[in-house]
């Protein structure tokens, strides 16, 4: 059985008998077809990850076990780490940091620093959700000269971005902007592959602008993102996204039929996307608007439909 043929049909199975047969193959794989298992597994949790998380958590599972029966610490602390990020996804903030924190030992433990500061992106993200804001900042810091020493400009950037959106949150503009300006300017360093990277720091950056009433620089810099997105493959959510952050500047400065323009292209597209609590969520502002725009029977009509949505949905 090859890697790629062990992890589809891991894939299938519950972690009980995953671990099981894992006990069983490990031990005929060399050390290259090792790693390219181990490597497999962990792209394949990064990919569920926006999918099932619960399937993220159980392929996390499986690099903690093959640390375990290889004793090779650097996949058990991946394992860890992984598992941190996947109890992140599914809103367990604070069931997370024992597994980041314990991953970050380990890889301390063998001299990799570099492994440390990943686990301190996701750290970061899950201590500000637990307003432990302090913790995130200083864990920004220290995670991003171990990057940019390290030459790691992409995690760089992407701890930069965490930093300003916990900057953000504190209400502290200025120093979020200096930050999605510093990202923007590593991701630069990088080189070629970098657009989406830029891009999601423009449009955070954008919301920023906005939030300080600078909304002409806000639209400029979400329709830059925008435009991004919308060449890329594989993005449309993405769009939508620029597309309501646009929508709700005009709505705010009274453009309503603009909005609502924008409000209904990006209810659709999560719609199509499945992503109905988003959809719904749009509706409520596509009411505020078609009430502005004297089409009340049409903004009741919807609002009924979105009631219904969020009762069934607390129900379920």
């Amino acid at each position: 059985m090859t890697p790629q043929d062990l992890v589809n049909v891991l894939l299938h199975k519950n972690e009980k008998e995953g671990r099981s047969l894992l006990q069983t193959c490990v031990a005929d794989f060399d050390e290259t077809s090792l790693a390219l298992l181990v490597d497999l597994i962990k792209r394949e949790a990064d990919r569920q990850w926006n999918k099932d998380a619960h399937i993220s958590f159980t392929l996390a599972g499986y690099l903690m076990a093959i640390g375990d029966l290889t004793r090779h610490k650097a996949y058990h602390a991946l394992g860890l780490m992984s598992r941190g990020d996947a109890l992140r996804r599914m809103h367990r903030d604070q069931d997370a940091l024992p597994f980041l924190d314990a991953a970050g030992e380990e890889f301390l433990s063998i001299d990799d620093e570099v492994g440390w500061a990943r686990t301190r992106i996701g750290r970061v993200s899950a201590c500000l959700q637990l307003n432990r804001t302090t913790e995130a900042l200083r864990d920004a810091a220290a995670a991003r000269d171990v990057f940019m020493r390290h030459g790691k400009l992409l995690r760089a950037g992407q701890i930069d971005v965490n930093a300003a959106i916990v900057n953000y949150e504190l209400g502290q503009f200025d120093q979020a902007l200096r930050l999605f300006d510093r990202a923007i300017e590593t991701y630069l360093l990088q080189g070629e592959g970098v657009e989406l990277n830029i891009a999601r720091a423009r449009g955070n950056k954008a919301i920023t602008l906005a939030a300080q009433g600078k909304f002409r620089e806000a639209v400029a810099l979400h329709e830059q993102a925008r435009a991004t997105f919308a060449v890329h493959g594989g993005q449309e959510v993405a769009v939508a996204r620029e597309e309501l952050n646009i929508a709700q500047i005009c709505a705010s400065q009274g453009h309503f039929s603009q909005a609502l323009l924008l409000f209904n292209r990006s209810r659709s597209i999560f719609q199509e996307h499945q992503l109905y609590f988003h959809a719904a969520e749009v509706a409520q502002q596509i009411c505020r608007c078609l009430v502005r725009l004297n089409r009340a029977r049409e903004a009741y009509e919807l609002a009924a439909e979105t009631v219904a949505f969020f009762r069934n949905a607390r129900d379920s």
